[in-house]
């Protein structure tokens, strides 16, 4: 079994790693750490419930989200280690997030994703996102070489 929770200070290392090796552009520790420390900032991982050591390690940590929030929300990344991908964890991790920003009455919420990435374009697009823009030459593929990305939007409350 996966438990989404709201993440610690002391899964900021398995969030960087795992950033780091799925995202362009990924987020030191450092910069982690100081999302934790804001109010607007929301990240939560995904776990399972049965570690192999009795304790929660980077092993039984396989997914996390992170997301910022206002009026509106961003979401910065949504991650899920690609040996339990295809099983849900990333659906259950927006869906808490999707709760959690209702909750706040937060009105959209926004996200970029590669024009190649196609299979996390499917998953955003199942979710309800639509493509509202697109940012061209938006991620660093290799040196000198960029790749655009679509921004998409999910309303989460009509405006009155």
């Amino acid at each position: 079994m996966i438990q989404i929770k709201k993440a610690q200070v002391q899964d900021i290392p398995f969030i960087a790693l795992l950033w780091q090796d799925k995202l362009q552009a990924p987020w030191t520790e450092e910069m982690i750490k100081d999302s934790f420390e804001r109010e607007n900032v929301v990240t939560m991982i995904a776990v399972s419930e049965t570690p192999q050591n009795g304790k929660q390690d980077c092993e039984s940590c396989v997914g996390f989200l992170m997301a910022s929030f206002l009026e509106e929300a961003e979401l910065y990344a949504l991650v899920v280690k690609k040996t339990v991908q295809r099983q849900g964890i990333g659906q259950r991790l927006l869906e808490n997030l999707l709760d959690f920003l209702k909750d706040k009455n937060v009105g959209s919420l926004f996200l970029e994703v590669s024009v190649e990435n196609t299979k996390a374009v499917s998953f955003y697009e199942n979710g309800g996102f639509k493509k509202v823009g697109e940012r061209p030459h938006y991620y660093l593929k290799k040196i000198e070489e960029k790749e655009g990305a679509w921004v998409m939007a999910l309303v989460l409350r009509k405006s009155l």
